[in-house]
């Protein structure tokens, strides 16, 4: 028969002090039964509010829930009474999306001077595109297509080696074959100067896309080049007008917002009668759902910013424009609460703030007497932005309701002013179609 007894020596390790103490406890009885009264033994009344616990000399903590003799502790053996701080209370995440988006960890934060690069190629395209167009009949084209050629060559044979040399060249890649686009024809009108440099970005953005699956930036370059070629074909069948190209980019980027979850499912071929799913493919369908909201966030605010630019420009209704950016804003901003990955939430935050703020130049140049109050509004909405920003997201279950009511809200409203500005009205009225 087992001896129900041990004698051990247990060694009490803290930041100021250090004992031993040779004790004759139950061997049979679970440890945690038996911290109350082994602290109270060494310490009394002294002991602070802290997580005790018996660990081997060299060696990992016992198991509380295991008695000495089944933590294969025997008599004559030295155990060490460590205290450890209790951590204060936190909320854990119980979400699905939420307990993913944490396991990834921190992603990398120094980008160096890849924004920069990226802003020189932008600069050097618009440069060469506007020397095109005021001096035709040169060697613009094919220098456009000669450095978009080469950008794409490198990026496929470099870019493994190195994510942001590949950022950098694939952008321009698609940059230039862009500019290649817009001066493949350098008299045609602006719908098909678009359509033209949309549709060659969109086409090297998925040709890089199939040779480098692994790049993040290139769905995102799809996804954007993809809704301005849809917006510009159908705003040059339709009509020609900036704000009709707009209101079209606000709406397909929003639409494929609502879809970026299930194009990410079916690129990634994650559908549920797989048996299992590992981390690698995951984590690149965790990529691409980032990549594609990146795009069409940035489609839609693009999509905000051509409706107010046209409707100073133009003359259009204020109110209309406006009402269409703000809601565009309001939908983006409040998406973010469906993301719980913190890349997303700052494209889509930033994307809606953009298309918000857009709607102001224009209110403003139709009531400028009026403009006070609306400078007075945005300055309180921003610093109430401000101190919302570093809070935790509302956990009341009623609020998450209406915030999530008022994205539908102004989802539903999206459509019909989109319409009204493109003068979709105005066209069945005068059709006498109604």
């Amino acid at each position: 028969m087992p001896d129900t007894l041990c004698r051990l020596t247990v060694h009490v390790v803290g930041a100021d002090e250090s004992a031993a103490v040779d004790l004759v406890l139950p061997a049979a009885c679970p440890l945690g039964e038996l911290m109350p009264s082994l602290v109270d033994t060494i310490f009394g009344d002294t002991a602070g509010q802290e997580h005790w616990q018996l660990t081997r000399v060299t060696g990992p903590p016992l198991n509380p829930a295991l008695s000495l003799r089944d933590n294969d502790i025997g008599d004559g053996d030295m155990v060490m009474l460590t205290a450890s701080r209790v951590p204060s209370p936190r909320i854990s995440p119980t979400e699905a999306c939420t307990v993913v988006a944490l396991a990834g960890g921190n992603r990398e934060s120094g980008h160096g001077a890849t924004p920069w690069c990226i802003a020189g190629i932008i600069v050097a395209a618009v440069t060469l595109v506007r020397s095109g167009m005021v001096t035709p009949g040169g060697w613009h084209l094919w220098c456009a297509a000669a450095l978009s050629g080469i950008a794409g060559t490198m990026s496929v044979a470099l870019g493994r080696a190195d994510r942001r040399v590949s950022t950098v060249l694939n952008t321009a890649a698609v940059v230039f074959a862009a500019a290649t686009g817009v001066l493949a024809v350098p008299a045609a009108a602006w719908p098909a100067a678009t359509l033209l440099a949309a549709a060659s970005a969109l086409a090297m953005s998925t040709l890089l896309a199939r040779m480098c699956p692994g790049a993040a930036d290139l769905p995102a370059f799809c996804a954007v080049a993809g809704a301005v070629t849809a917006a510009a074909a159908l705003s040059h069948l339709a009509a020609p007008r900036l704000t009709t190209a707009g209101a079209v980019l606000v709406v397909l980027s929003l639409a494929g917002l609502a879809i970026s979850p299930r194009i990410t499912i079916a690129l990634a071929r994650l559908s549920p009668s797989r048996p299992a799913v590992d981390d690698e493919e995951a984590a690149a369908a965790h990529t691409l759902l980032t990549a594609l909201v990146a795009g069409w966030s940035s489609s839609a605010a693009l999509g905000a910013v051509v409706v107010a630019a046209a409707t100073i420009v133009s003359g259009a209704s204020a109110g209309l424009c406006a009402g269409l950016c703000v809601a565009a804003g309001v939908v983006l901003i409040l998406r973010r609460n469906s993301h719980a990955d913190g890349v997303r939430r700052l494209w889509l935050g930033t994307s809606g703030f953009i298309a918000c703020a857009a709607a102001v130049p224009a209110v403003a140049d139709a009531a400028p007497a009026q403009a006070f109050w609306l400078s007075v509004a945005v300055a309180g909405g921003c610093v109430a932005g401000a101190l919302r920003a570093g809070r935790p997201e509302p956990s009341n279950p009623a609020l998450r309701h209406g915030i999530q009511v008022l994205e539908y809200v102004a989802l539903a409203a999206v459509i019909p002013l989109a319409f009204w500005v493109s003068g979709v009205y105005g066209l069945v009225r005068d059709a006498s179609l109604l």
